[in-house]
């Protein structure tokens, strides 16, 4: 783990949630990080989730939603562009998520018989959109934590015309999903990331310049570990899901785009394998929308990550990881 952090004058998270969490677990912690979490900026989320909350409507859906999420940098993107190739699949992403587009997706023939929607950011939402569409099944996405962090540390977006930030410490980047998941997970694992929240919270006291690689690292690994628990949280929800590993998807597209397919129930299309004939441009994220699925991505954590940052990730993540079939 990182070494220990001090408080500065300049905290992000109050003190009174800082002095909370240094005693026992319990409501009144919870409540204190729900209403920090309320009070954030850049915690109103999707205005397509806003939507859903606030309306609590239902509609008459004639086409089949499949919501395409996960921890972001684990090929929700690509996953969702491939998908979007097959003649009988509409892929959204989440940058044209409008709300004023909610009725035509889910009632518009041109849509049928079934779309895509990709939201990473919407996961720990997912009971508010099965309200809207109540057969809606999920396609949750999982890579290697060391792959996800690094490419977290290593995506710079612009803040400025002169200044860059990495996804990882960007505001709307893992900051905002460990405050929107961290609280949806059941008591059990809440109880045992506390201590790497209340680290990650300290590590937020403190001022840019202070804060170091390593820091990075913590905060991306926190995430992803977060991020994927929440899928033992669609079970008892009764939301019907598939777990779609990025490694099997590069090493293996066409049976694993097999069982998607599957789970959707359709049929096979070979469209689904020509995803960079078929699409322009650069989607969010930086993927090149003209790229053949390929290795480039996959194991950048050999040479991108030190012994002392690989240690970081392992301490947080390496029991969900095992779950997902990853040996760090």
């Amino acid at each position: 783990m990182p070494g220990s952090v001090t408080s500065s004058s300049s905290s992000v998270f109050p003190d009174r949630a800082l002095g909370l969490l240094n005693g026992c677990w319990g409501n009144v912690i919870m409540r204190s990080f729900l209403d920090y979490a309320a009070r954030r900026p850049w915690n109103n989320g999707k205005k397509l989730i806003r939507h859903l909350k606030d309306s609590g409507m239902t509609l008459k859906a004639k086409n089949r939603l499949f919501l395409i999420t996960g921890c972001q940098r684990s090929g929700t993107t690509l996953l969702n562009l491939i998908l979007d190739s097959h003649p009988e699949i509409t892929g959204i992403d989440e940058m044209e998520a409008n709300v004023s587009d909610l009725q035509s997706w889910l009632t518009d023939v041109r849509y049928h018989p079934c779309f895509t929607l990709k939201l990473p950011a919407a996961c720990h939402d997912v009971q508010a959109i099965k309200r809207l569409a109540p057969n809606l099944k999920v396609i949750w996405c999982v890579r290697d934590p060391r792959d996800v962090v690094l490419s977290m540390a290593s995506l710079m977006l612009p803040i400025s015309a002169s200044k860059k930030l990495a996804w990882v410490n960007y505001s709307q980047g893992a900051r905002r999903e460990i405050i929107n998941c961290f609280p949806v997970l059941n008591s059990s694992a809440r109880s045992r990331l506390l201590p790497y929240v209340k680290q990650y919270m300290e590590i937020e006291q403190l001022p840019p310049e202070a804060q170091n690689k390593e820091h990075s690292i913590f905060t991306g690994a926190l995430c992803w570990e977060i991020k994927n628990i929440i899928p033992a949280t669609f079970t008892a929800a009764g939301i019907e899901y598939l777990v779609v590993h990025y490694e099997k998807l590069i090493c293996e597209p066409k049976q694993t785009l097999k069982e998607i397919l599957r789970f959707m129930e359709l049929d096979w299309h070979d469209d689904v394998l020509m995803h960079h004939r078929l699409h322009r441009g650069i989607s969010i994220g930086n993927t090149d929308n003209t790229a053949a699925i390929n290795h480039k991505n996959m194991g950048k954590w050999v040479t991108g990550l030190s012994v002392e940052q690989l240690s970081i990730v392992r301490s947080i993540c390496k029991g969900t990881a095992k779950q997902y079939h990853y040996d760090l």
